[in-house]
């Protein structure tokens, strides 16, 4: 495999593609993959940014957008990295059926591969009519929760909406991708994407210079190693231990009890979510 790392953090767009076009020409091999990273300043600039990239990158490109990048050159909240590979690959897409059974078709796909990155979106927020369909939805499951006189009540109103939210993939658990796709019994990473700032369809995430929406990209690899370092602390040996642990490693923490299932939290401590963030930061 045979890699090279190009980045420019120019100001205007015109000067960061002419730095970054000088770039790409002194190349001394083929790429077949181009990994880009841009920063959430170039947001409003992309389809100029991925309209160059595209007439210049003329193999299998996986387009994202981060707040910030690091280099040996430092750390850089605004431009652009394009990490450019010359390995044998290949792309999975998640379509519109049942994401778990889709991410585990594609678990069987890359099992010849040495290892996998998963790209996707942890948290969407779609276009004005689909946002305005959540919007609603979430009223009606709160208006029921209101009415329920028990906890067991409300449990299975927020399954019920967090089984909703999951198959609008609106939210995309990660847990779900990476235990999906371990079934492939090879090393796993994954990039989650959250949108700092919200616009209609993001975070938004390019295969080949087109959006894949609300799906999970798969970019399987041979020859390619895996290495991970966790910045939390290890856990402990029981619930207790673990919790002593998280105390020493946090400054902010703030014990609380609360009522969920799924991915949606009803009440913490009592009080809605937006009362009690309101109070606790106020």
């Amino acid at each position: 495999m045979r890699y090279s790392v190009l980045h420019s953090s120019a100001k205007d767009v015109k000067s960061l593609i002419s730095d970054m076009k000088i770039k790409l020409e002194n190349i001394k091999f083929k790429p077949n993959l181009g990994i880009i990273i841009l920063t959430q300043t170039l947001f409003d600039d992309r389809a100029i940014i991925t309209g160059f990239l595209s007439e210049n990158m003329e193999y299998n490109t996986l387009t994202f957008f981060v707040d910030g990048f690091g280099t040996e050159d430092g750390i850089f909240m605004h431009g652009i990295l394009v990490l450019l590979l010359e390995v044998d690959h290949r792309f999975f897409i998640t379509g519109k059926g049942d994401i778990e059974k889709e991410l585990h078709q594609i678990a069987e796909k890359i099992r010849d591969f040495d290892l996998a990155l998963a790209v996707y979106p942890a948290l969407y927020f779609p276009g004005k009519s689909s946002l305005l369909k959540g919007f609603i939805r979430d009223k009606y499951y709160w208006f029921r929760y209101r009415r329920c006189k028990n906890e067991r009540c409300k449990k299975k109103i927020l399954q019920r909406y967090s089984s909703w939210i999951q198959k609008e993939r609106f939210f995309i658990p990660v847990n779900k991708v990476l235990r999906s796709l371990g079934n492939a019994r090879i090393p796993i990473a994954s990039i989650n994407l959250v949108p700092i700032e919200v616009h209609e369809n993001t975070p938004v995430i390019y295969h080949n210079f087109q959006p894949i929406g609300r799906n999970v990209l798969v970019l399987g690899m041979n020859n390619a190693e895996l290495h991970f370092k966790d910045i939390f602390p290890e856990r402990g040996e029981s619930y207790q231990e673990t919790e002593n642990v998280l105390k020493t490693f946090f400054a902010f923490r703030d014990e609380v009890r609360v009522v969920k299932e799924g991915n949606v939290i009803g009440e913490i401590n009592g009080l809605p979510v937006r009362e009690y963030v309101k109070k606790r930061f106020e």
